[in-house]
């Protein structure tokens, strides 16, 4: 039977690392999220991923193409020319929006170079609460006795 003690040193063998880097981040980070620093994020995060991207571009050619690359894909070739282009426009859409969820649910990693404390804050409210009492420097104490 274990007594709580041991659960406690489990929980700081465990949780270390993540409140290391937590704590790095409330010392390293600026508070504020804005629209140029996401945008500037999801650039950097296009470049990362470069290989999934051009994965897909090569996947959706022949809808971004016209001409015989249209063949395979007859249902949409029966399409008029504004139901293309709607279609690609929703496409498009759909790409930005899921980029730039991805870009913020990264920005909200303790430890990655991508992290922002207002994201933090902002997606993972219950989280901040609970660690910000972490960010204070009477508190910025190691946790293990490495």
């Amino acid at each position: 039977m274990r007594k709580p003690d041991d659960y406690l040193e489990l929980l700081v063998k465990d949780a270390d690392p993540y409140i290391s880097n937590l704590q790095k981040g409330f010392q390293s980070t600026e508070k504020k999220l804005s629209t140029s620093l996401t945008i500037k994020n999801m650039g950097k995060y296009l470049v990362r991923n470069m290989r999934n991207y051009i994965f897909w571009g090569k996947f959706f050619l022949p809808f971004i193409t016209s001409g015989s690359l249209w063949i395979p894909y007859y249902p949409f070739n029966a399409f008029n020319s504004e139901a293309k282009v709607f279609f690609l426009f929703c496409m498009s859409v759909s790409a930005v929006l899921y980029w730039r969820r991805e870009t913020l649910k990264i920005m909200t990693i303790p430890g990655n170079e991508f992290f922002n404390l207002g994201a933090f804050e902002k997606y993972r409210k219950e989280e901040f609460e609970a660690f910000i009492n972490l960010s204070n420097d009477q508190f910025l104490i190691p946790l293990s006795k490495n």
